[in-house]
């Protein structure tokens, strides 16, 4: 039976392998927090320097939303192809 610090490094290697594979860089840190049946995972320094400033610009809101939404698409598309 595996402690839930190794499942937690396990799911952050997963997630780590993902962002880096699909979606061509990994994460700066990583950090994975099983409490009971919730799942917290929490990436920092993922948004490319593009991202960054779209979220920063003077309409933040709708550049945060169009980000939303392409990084919401990414992840529908890669479970979908997971799923064949």
């Amino acid at each position: 039976m595996k402690t839930q610090g190794e499942i937690q490094a396990a799911i952050c290697e997963g997630i780590r392998r993902f962002e880096q594979d699909y979606m061509g860089r990994g994460p700066k840190d990583i950090y994975a927090h099983l409490l009971g049946d919730l799942l917290v995972i929490r990436l920092h320094g993922v948004l490319t320097a593009a991202e960054q400033h779209l979220t920063k610009s003077r309409s933040a809101d709708k550049g945060r939303n169009l980000l939303k939404q392409v990084r919401t698409h990414l992840i529908e598309t890669a479970r979908r192809s997971w799923k064949r």
